[in-house]
């Protein structure tokens, strides 16, 4: 994929309209439409395909000056589309230095007075720090001219370096944590949430409760946040993501320039309550959420809101319901990182196979054409496991049991030393008792069979039992019971005396 088609892929259907109409601005530009309408078809047709429909006979040249002019009205669209969406910011701020520059040079010191004046309430209100010491050399270097207080600038202009300062080192810790759980991914560990906290707090020298900027408590609740999903230990998360949100409200520092991190904690919250199975209050904020796009053309977290809205209907009972926003999704342009639409197939197939579709689960899973190294460096390697994972047991469903065994031996030995780590130890138990299944499917249901399970221990207490490990065990304990999984896995899902 190259920058033209990279390009495209991240406008919305909206701003695609937008484009379209701009192409042919003054009726010129018929065939750059053409070939924008065909790079914007889903799925999109291979290079040659296209060429082939524009040009009879084939005419490379031609083909490759069309696209090179549409790319330049692409990337000038791109442009205008960013001076327009950065009325308030960087740019609107610059410019007014510009113009504060040109008094300045001409000792126009009222008019320039102004201009900086209005820069700098843009820069605080947007937390421009940069720009905003940018303007605060200007008045210090001009402060007779402009009639002002060289010591208050000084004063002033200190403070600012400490607020730079402190979202520098914010960034930095952050930076450094989403390496380390990278790393820590990639080799199928973990990192304790709690002393990933410690460290950016110690490297910060900050109480959290003393910062009332939106801006930088997300960007801070999202390093913490980074360890929470790794050690899958969400118990306690939700109560203070709720408590900082609360505050910034109480505080009404949520305003048109933090919409972005409004919507992102609404977010962490409607996830966080999912993952505590507390599915009333996650639907709860995934309606704030709704609303909050209904009102705004902000997009901020649509792809994690989406298969987040499945996940809750799909555990809530109305399975049908969860299908319907997956598929409905995957027809659209409107998710699309290949990260994303990878796992909201993957969890496709898994309402699938609640719905007992096992079929349509299979072909799911096997659409996904990528190499197991592609996905691993992707995805990482504990996404790779579960698809592995759901892969078996399907193959079990549709009673493969060769197909199945062989998917025993494959995770057994592609997958040894991650299955090492203690975090998923479990799931090396669980592999055993399905290829146990597999070869001698009649002990399934016996007493026997029941004791050797309950004697492995693989569960976790009610609070802290991670909610996609529950899926895999209501699973086997379906076949021990010989009941239906799905109404298993709602049994196992709304039955949690320690919600939060």
């Amino acid at each position: 994929m190259d920058i033209l088609e990279s390009t495209i892929d991240t406008l919305s259907e909206t701003h695609l309209s937008s484009l379209r109409q701009y192409v042919q601005t003054g009726g010129k530009g018929t065939k750059e439409v053409q070939l924008l309408d065909l790079l914007t078809r889903s799925p999109r047709p291979s290079s040659k395909s296209i060429h082939a429909s524009l040009y009879k006979p084939t005419n490379a040249n031609a083909y490759h000056s069309l696209r090179k002019r549409l790319s330049a009205k692409v990337m000038e669209f791109v442009a205008l589309l960013q001076l327009s969406q950065d009325e308030e910011g960087a740019s609107s701020i610059a410019g007014l230095m510009v113009q504060a520059d040109f008094f300045l040079s001409n000792r126009q010191y009222s008019t320039a007075a102004r201009l900086l004046e209005k820069a700098k309430t843009k820069a605080l209100r947007r937390e421009q720090y940069d720009l905003l010491e940018s303007l605060l050399i200007r008045e210090i270097n001009h402060a007779t001219g402009l009639g002002l207080n060289p010591e208050l600038l000084l004063k002033e202009w200190e403070e600012n370096k400490e607020k730079k300062e402190l979202h520098q080192r914010l960034a930095f810790s952050n930076s450094l944590i989403q390496f380390k759980l990278k790393q820590a991914r990639a080799k199928g560990s973990v990192l304790d949430h709690e002393l990933l906290s410690a460290e950016i707090l110690n490297s910060l020298n900050i109480s959290s409760q003393a910062v009332a900027s939106p801006r930088f408590m997300f960007a801070l609740v999202q390093s913490l946040r980074s360890g929470v999903v790794s050690s899958k230990d969400y118990s306690r998360f939700a109560p203070y993501v709720l408590s900082v949100y609360e505050n910034l409200r109480t505080r009404h520092a949520f305003d048109k320039e933090h919409r972005t991190e409004e919507i992102g904690f609404l977010y962490m919250l409607a996830h966080v309550h999912y993952r505590n199975r507390n599915f009333e209050k996650s639907e709860g904020y995934l309606a704030q959420m709704r609303a909050f796009y209904e009102q705004h053309t902000i997009r901020a977290f649509y792809h994690k809101y989406i298969p987040l809205c499945a996940a809750v209907a799909g555990f809530s009972g109305r399975n049908e319901e969860a299908v319907n926003v997956l598929e409905e999704a995957l027809k659209k342009r409107s998710i699309r990182e290949i990260e994303d639409r990878l796992t909201m197939q993957l969890n496709l197939a898994v309402y699938y196979f609640q719905s007992k579709s096992y079929k349509k689960a299979n072909k799911t899973l096997l659409s996904m054409h990528h190499s197991d190294a592609w996905l691993e460096k992707k995805m990482g390697m504990e996404w790779r496991f579960k698809k592995e994972m759901i892969e078996l047991i399907v193959q079990v469903e549709l009673g493969n049991s060769e197909i199945a065994l062989a998917r025993v031996k494959r995770l057994e030995r592609g997958f040894s030393e991650f299955l090492q780590h203690p975090i998923y130890q479990r799931a090396s138990l669980f592999i055993r008792f399905i290829k146990e299944m597999i070869l001698r499917p009649e002990r399934a249901t016996t007493e026997a069979f029941a004791k050797e399970v309950d004697a492995a221990n693989m569960g976790l207490p009610q609070h802290q039992e991670d909610i996609q490990a529950i899926t895999f065990f209501c699973w086997l304990k379906a076949k021990m019971l010989n009941k239906d999984y799905y109404e298993v896995l709602l049994e196992a899902m709304n039955n949690n005396e320690t919600k939060n």
